[in-house]
Formats: C-alpha cells, sequence, structure tokens
C-alpha cells in the first residue's frame, strides 16, 4: 500500500488527472459509506477480477490449470466512497489510489480459516478487511460459519484467494500469507482492474451482501457508519 503521511491532496491530483484524460465511465447504484460497504466489496472481488487475461488462472499458471473456489481480499487499499451516480475513472483512483498489484494465492482451507480469524480479531480496528466470494460470522473475536462460493469451510481444500501484494508481503499485519504457496501475479494494479471493470458494465448495481456478520445476525455495515 504504501507509507503516505497526508494522502488527501495525492488523491486530488489523482481525480483531477484522471477525470481530464478519462471521463465518466457509467453510474454507480447503491453505493455506500460504511465499514462493510459494498463499495468496499467491489474494491475486492470486481477490482481483483480484472478479465479473461487474470480470471481462471490455477496457482501454476495457464488457463489449462484446474479452476478453484476463489474469494477476494483488500484491506487499507481502499481510500474513500464510492459515489452515488456518475462515477469518474477521477473517483475510481480517489477510492483506489495507491499502487497496488493483484496476486492470486493458493492456500489450504485451514490457512484461509486462519486468515478469517485474523479478520474477526480486528473487528473495528486497523486493518480490517474488505472480502467478497465469502461470508463469515465473528463470534468472540473468532471466525464462525465460514462459507467459500456457498459452500462450508473444506480444512484439506485449496482455495484461491485473489488479494493485493501490500498484504501478501505482510502489510496491516497479514504475515499468515507467508505459510501460503506462491502468489502468481497478474501484473494490473487495483483502480486500472476496476475502471476496466467499470467500463464493462457501466450501470453496476451495489448490493447490500452481508459478507461478515457479528454474532447475533447484524451485519457489520450496519455497526460501523464512518468511512475508513
Amino acid at each position: 500500500m504504501g507509507a503516505c503521511l497526508d494522502i488527501e491532496p495525492k488523491r486530488e491530483r489523482l481525480r483531477r488527472h484522471h477525470d481530464r484524460a478519462g471521463g465518466a465511465l457509467g453510474r454507480a447504484r447503491g453505493a455506500r459509506r460504511d465499514r462493510d460497504r459494498t463499495a468496499g466489496g467491489w474494491g475486492t472481488h470486481r477490482s481483483a477480477d480484472p478479465g479473461a487475461a487474470f480470471r481462471g488462472r490455477g496457482p501454476g499458471g495457464g488457463h489449462d490449470a484446474p479452476a478453484l473456489p476463489r474469494l477476494d481480499l483488500n484491506s487499507g487499499g481502499i481510500r474513500a466512497p464510492l459515489p452515488e451516480g456518475t462515477v469518474t475513472v477521477g473517483d475510481v483512483y480517489t477510492v483506489l489510489p495507491f499502487d497496488n498489484t493483484i496476486v492470486t494465492v493458493p492456500m489450504k482451507g485451514w490457512q484461509v480459516r486462519e486468515l478469517f480469524d485474523f479478520i474477526a480479531a480486528r473487528f473495528g480496528k486497523h486493518g480490517f478487511a474488505q472480502i467478497s466470494g465469502a461470508q463469515f460470522k465473528v463470534r468472540r473475536g473468532r471466525a464462525t460459519d465460514i462459507r467459500i462460493g456457498g459452500h462450508a469451510l473444506d480444512s484439506n481444500r485449496t482455495y484461491r484467494v485473489a488479494t493485493i501484494d501490500y498484504l501478501y508481503t505482510g502489510g496491516d499485519g497479514y504475515t499468515m500469507f507467508e505459510k501460503a504457496g506462491p502468489a502468481e501475479q497478474s501484473g494490473m494494479m487495483t483502480h486500472d482492474a476496476a475502471v476496466e471493470f467499470l467500463r464493462r458494465h457501466p450501470d453496476y448495481e451495489f448490493k447490500k451482501r452481508g459478507r461478515i456478520v457479528w454474532e447475533g445476525g447484524i451485519p457489520m455495515r450496519d455497526m460501523i457508519r464512518s468511512p475508513r
């Protein structure tokens, strides 16, 4: 993600520059400002799925590699809410200002559980993650009822975790990636992937998905209203 003492001037410069260069991408419906926000899901799943050149590759690379269940993870790289209505290239660079690149990592189910336990323990703290492709509940600081792609987590199965290089190298305390397999490099930055996605889907609708639910059935988006 990279250190930045004052990111606001940089974000504004990026927004103005890319608005002049790219203009409007389309319209976003249902964008929100809260912690488990729908824009956060877009900043994980959508930015981590940049297209056919990256989608479908297995841990060893190549389009013939077997498809594996996938989940997507981002943390800290999403720095602003996405506005309702017209979305410009500059807006995307404001939401995702860092030059984070997308990587895909093979992880066993037990490693995914360890990853989600770490996320659950950081509820309301710096480094709390945005996810898509998975759901879990937080109970007493631990992740429970974990589901990947709608199916219960299998501790012995291999999953593909798409994330950013900053987290893969241990940023924000995500050291569990050290136990994972080697990362496949996409060569694509999150903001560029998001721009590509919105160009293909100019009227994208953000939906409330409740990916992470606090014990008692309350989605975290309803518990924390302040933007990151």
